[in-house]
């Protein structure tokens, strides 16, 4: 990383300073007018600088080699910008336009729709593209002399400069300062303004510029008489990380790899409350008890990147097995035996093997990457992680439309608490039972799951069941199942009808009869299907031949209850089966199907063609091949149908002592 600052200066020189040297490191000549803009391309390795001659340089500032050099605007430049991932540059003039120029074409004006926004001295800022799209009168009397952004995407402000307010004088500039929660500002009072009335004076007549380095406590600014480097605050780091000891009456404050106010640059708490570990040099970790170091010093044989706390102390990088990953944070369960490292955009989740390493020291097979067989791959998980909490050897990750925390799990409560970047809590009722039976579950643990099923909530027994059937384990999903249409699908994926029929009879939709009849129909279950003609209301249902062959009473009760329920044709299929046709057509006459009992009744209400198209036997022998044998049938239907009527009183008994069973079996059920 280069530690250069640039300065573009009145004489038409551009100056490359390190400020830590002080001492010029590149001069550019540009022209013999002002150079009044400039900006660093760090990722082409060059520089951009505008004049008062309205032309654009770019050179590489490693070489001094000008890579181009063209007229931008009829008039002076006043500022350049340049976007901080794409291939742009910014350029405003005097001329009252601001300029795209992308250098991936040549720096040719592009003609993109990006938003941007621009100040100007008719006092009004402006967020647009190549029109306006926003107009703000940002000042009352005097001209805008700059305009920032917020650079962070938790508030939607702009920062505006002008000459109306602020100082006894006019604001030249003002930012917002990337990583420090401050603005920054400067104007022609000699002062430069950081937090709130806070100056300073560096004799150096007018603050004209200022820029910024992200990562970085310091700002470059421009004066009339020279370039000053500052950095704010004290020597102390900017606060980024905060770790507590179990107990939580000690804390570790850490920040830019610096030490803190609290002596310890890197620090992490083990398990034991008054334990905790610092790491002093790269290769060397001290540990402490009570506050009190222990004897002899923790000596790696690597580069410690950073520490972490738990069971065991973790250190980033090669200690019991090296795992190439670059994790932000290192997350252990509780026993230690489960680790998650939470790297840029996926998480790994491994398991630790005391046996293995144990046994592999013992033996002298450590290699440079120490014990292979030390840790083990669970699962991997493609997402970024912000915070992880493990409950028991469950690692739970849940998914939010905007950035939240883990504060951690509260047991007494069967409550995760999370927080977001606006100190707003948020809890979520999560039973720790319920993670803890499907770990057993996915163990194999079968009998140590049974016992800790009584201990999770009723209110959590459907969620239960439908992960047992997720994982095969349909007959106890069966026996826990709390809502009636998943225990319906189980019991007829067990082939379990008289439960599939008992949930039936509770909720009676039709859908369900038809689908217990269709399954007694594929198993050849005859008593299931007889059940479901007998009281489903689908009318197509009991026209099963095969049935009503077999079991002709319960036929006749299909189409009685047919009958009741407004489907006539369910006890016409009745009369069929027992070839009486006088009570075939008496049903439809009673019920008004005149159309289905003769063809008359067709023509009487102008439904000639309708009747035309009914075949007439005698007339239309094609369509009655057989109605000879038919007629004769039919003259021996009247003893048969007389026959099954006397069958049909004798087996009212027989009704009646079915009805009284069918009723106890429902009162046990």
């Amino acid at each position: 990383m280069r530690l250069d600052v640039k300065a573009t200066l009145y004489s038409g020189h551009v100056y490359i300073w390190s400020y830590e040297t002080q001492q010029i490191v590149k001069t550019f000549e540009l022209t013999d007018v002002p150079a009044r803009a400039g900006r660093f391309i760090a990722r082409k390795n060059c520089v951009v600088c505008g004049s008062d001659a309205f032309q654009i340089r770019v050179y590489n500032y490693n070489t001094s080699e000008k890579i181009t050099q063209y007229k931008a605007n009829p008039d002076y430049i006043r500022a350049i910008v340049v976007h901080p991932t794409q291939l742009s540059v910014l350029i405003a003039s005097n001329d009252m336009t601001i300029k795209l120029w992308d250098w991936a074409k040549g720096w040719k004006n592009a003609r993109g729709t990006n938003t941007f926004a621009s100040a100007c001295l008719n006092r009004t800022g402006a967020l647009g593209s190549s029109t306006l799209r926003f107009q703000l009168e940002a000042h009352e009397t005097k001209g805008g002399n700059r305009v920032d952004y917020y650079p962070h995407s938790d508030k939607p402000y702009i920062l505006t400069t002008s000459d109306d307010k602020a100082t006894p004088n006019n604001v030249s500039f003002a930012c917002y300062h990337p990583e420090l929660p401050i603005i920054i500002s400067g104007s022609k009072d000699l002062m430069l303004t950081y937090r709130f009335e806070q100056s300073l004076n560096d004799g150096l007549e007018r603050a004209w510029c200022v820029a910024y380095q992200k990562g970085k406590q310091g700002i470059a600014v421009g004066f009339d008489d020279g370039l000053v480097v500052k950095k704010f605050g004290p020597d102390h780091a900017h606060q980024q990380s905060l770790i507590h000891s179990p107990n939580g009456r000690s804390a570790a404050i850490c920040g830019d790899g610096e030490r803190s106010v609290k002596r310890w640059n890197l620090s992490a708490s083990k398990d034991n409350s008054n334990d905790f570990a610092i790491r002093v040099l790269a290769t060397n970790i001290k540990d402490f008890k009570n506050f009190q170091e222990k004897k002899g010093r923790l000596d790696i044989p690597f580069a410690a990147d950073g520490l972490t706390g738990g069971v065991l102390l973790g250190v980033k990088g090669q200690a019991v097995r090296r795992i190439e990953v670059e994790p932000k944070q290192v997350y252990r369960s509780e026993r230690g035996e489960l680790v998650a490292l939470a790297c840029e955009d996926t998480t790994y989740v491994l398991r630790f093997s005391r046996e293995s390493y144990n046994e592999a020291v013992q033996n002298g097979q450590v290699d440079d990457d120490g014990v292979e067989a030390a840790f083990s791959a669970v699962t991997d998980i493609n997402e970024s992680i912000q915070s992880v909490e493990w409950l028991g050897d469950t690692y739970t990750v849940a998914h939010f439309d905007k950035p939240m925390y883990i504060l951690g799990y509260l047991q007494r409560d069967s409550k995760v608490y999370l927080i977001n970047k606006h100190l707003s809590v948020t809890s979520f009722a999560l039973s720790l039972p319920v993670p803890e039976y499907q770990t057993l579950v996915l163990r194999g643990d079968m009998e140590m799951a049974a016992e800790l099923l009584s201990s999770i909530p009723y209110d959590q027994l459907k969620k239960i069941a439908r992960f047992l059937k997720g994982q095969r384990h349909k007959e106890l999903a069966l026996e826990v199942a709390t809502d009636p249409e998943h225990e319906f699908d189980l019991a007829l994926a067990l082939n379990q009808p008289d439960i599939a029929r008992k949930m039936a009879r509770k909720a009676d939709p039709d859908h369900k009869w038809k689908t217990l009849g269709d399954a007694g129909l594929a198993t050849w279950d005859v008593p299931l299907r007889q059940s479901v003609l007998v009281n489903a209301k689908d009318p197509r249902l009991p026209f099963a031949g095969l049935h009503f062959v077999l079991r002709p009473r319960r036929s006749r009760q299909a189409g009685r209850a047919g009958l009741r329920d407004g489907r006539p044709q369910c006890y016409v299929h009745y009369k069929r089966s027992l070839g009486d046709v006088p009570g075939c057509i008496d049903v439809l006459v009673k019920t008004n199907r005149f159309a289905e009992a003769w063809k008359k009744d067709l023509e009487k209400n102008k439904k000639g063609r309708v009747a035309k198209s009914l075949g007439m036997p005698g007339e239309d022998e094609a369509l009655f091949p057989e109605w000879d044998e038919w007629l004769l049938l039919e003259k021996e239907g009247p003893a048969v149908a007389g026959e099954a009527n006397a069958k049909e009183a004798a087996d009212e008994v027989e009704d009646a002592e079915d009805a009284k069973e069918e009723g106890q079996e429902e009162d046990v059920g």
